[in-house]
């Protein structure tokens, strides 16, 4: 009886999983060439380029291997529906890390970065393994300070597109020259018939077989769910991203104390207290879980000095809830610091976090401020521990930035006007819901 029942069940979920992936796509969109399911870009095949000593000799030192300025070069490779990349190729002359970015174009051709991360890279020809979804508009790309792919000066084709020495400039094609990546990806196809015949599920039997399983599950209304089966043999589903106890961890941008010019004991340049990122994620987790709390601490002490900041000191903070969520949030004031030696501060920061709430989900959020080396040391260390990291990239603008002038509430009930820079750099509402978003997206992932 018990296993016709598990036979059932196994049956029941074949016909109504989501997401499956078809490995066996081939793209074709204009002029782009399509090799089983690789993505290249014509009139040459990248693939065939990436393994050829067009790409992995040295062309230039300045935009191959190591490349020290700030940029964003990306492959702009349209695609008709949303797509899971599987495999990224390439060659590179160096070793070490690679960051590479998902994100779409706004009407000025500006590039906004919605993922990144970072993988290890070794010299020579890389097939690196990942999981990233590629959806119908956005597209692939690398952010440096840092290694990239290697390029080629003798082919070129309209898939180059990038910026140098910004990243907040409009992108522009490359015309002189490509870039040798290539990326691999596979459909994500839906299955809502309720009704599979044997020969519908022969078909995706190969599917199924190399399918990894997931007690994740989304119900129609887009909820996610933990699927599991109690002692007893029941099934269970709990919610997926629903917090109760929520941690953050920040700097003035999460809370400032009053001063002479500050009024609230909240973020800093947020009209009221409901207003800065902190709570404003609060109310979206509240839709799912009304009773959901927070709290805020700012840790700007350990920015300023990360390698001699003692860690005790957050103690009774760590201990003083049965935290589900904690999101870390810093790097604005450590500026001074070298990016290796806060790599290795913010490390240990978070293995002492994880040590004293070691049942908490961590999520690490990017810099408003965008200092491109410590970001990248906070990505790569997230990489490192398996947690999510959040870019903020692109965020910093005048739109989502106060001014001197604004008018603001503070904790006496009256309103306060800014009249400091310091100020009126800091996230205003709108900068504050954007970072809000951008954390409360990844919670049920």
């Amino acid at each position: 009886m018990t296993n016709g029942i598990a036979k059932k069940y196994v049956i029941a979920l074949s016909a109504s999983v989501k997401n499956l992936f078809d490995p066996s796509d081939d793209v074709n969109a204009g002029s782009m060439k399509a090799t089983s399911d690789w993505l290249v870009a014509g009139p040459g095949s990248i693939v065939e380029g990436t393994d050829s000593t067009a790409y992995s000799s040295a062309v230039s030192d300045t935009n191959i291997g190591n490349q020290p300025a700030i940029a964003y070069y990306i492959l702009k490779v349209p695609l008709s529906e949303d797509k899971m990349i599987k495999e990224i190729k390439f060659n590179c002359s160096a070793s070490g890390s690679m960051t590479f970015v998902i994100g779409s174009l706004d009407q000025a051709n500006k590039l906004i970065v919605e993922s990144s991360f970072a993988v290890p890279v070794s010299v020579g020809t890389n097939i690196i393994p990942v999981t990233q979804l590629l959806k119908q508009g956005q597209y692939l790309g690398v952010k440096t300070p840092g290694l990239m792919p290697n390029i080629n000066t003798s082919l070129q084709h309209d898939y180059t597109w990038g910026i140098e020495s910004s990243y907040t400039n409009p992108l522009f094609k490359f015309n002189s020259w490509s870039l040798g990546l290539a990326f691999k990806v596979v459909s994500l196809i839906s299955i809502t018939n309720p009704f599979v015949r044997k020969t519908d599920l022969d078909v995706l039997q190969d599917q199924i077989d190399n399918f990894q399983p997931s007690n994740i599950w989304k119900s129609p209304d887009g909820k996610s769910w933990k699927v599991g089966i109690s002692n007893a043999g029941q099934f269970t589903a709990e919610p997926v991203g629903v917090y109760t106890k929520i941690l953050h961890l920040g700097n003035s941008m999460l809370k400032s104390d009053i001063a002479a010019h500050w009024w609230g004991n909240w973020g800093m340049a947020a009209k009221t207290r409901n207003d800065d990122y902190a709570h404003r994620f609060l109310a979206k987790i509240k839709v799912a879980n009304p009773t959901a709390q927070s709290w805020e601490e700012n840790i700007a002490s350990w920015e300023i000095d990360p390698v001699g900041y003692n860690k005790a000191n957050l103690d009774a903070l760590l201990t003083a809830q049965p935290y589900d969520l904690v999101i870390i949030r810093v790097g604005e004031n450590a500026t001074a610091t070298a990016a290796p030696t806060y790599k290795d501060a913010f490390r240990q920061l978070i293995a002492y976090i994880q040590n004293k709430i070691p049942t908490a989900r961590i999520i690490i959020g990017g810099m408003f401020w965008m200092n491109i080396g410590l970001d990248n040391a906070m990505s790569e260390v997230a990489t490192e521990k398996g947690l999510t990291f959040v870019s903020m990239d692109g965020l910093d603008i005048s739109g989502n930035r106060s001014f001197v002038g604004d008018v603001v509430q503070g904790d006496d009930g009256q309103s306060h006007t800014v009249d400091l820079q310091g100020v009126a750099n800091h996230p205003n509402n709108a900068g504050m819901e954007a970072m809000a978003a951008r954390l409360f997206a990844v919670t049920n992932s």
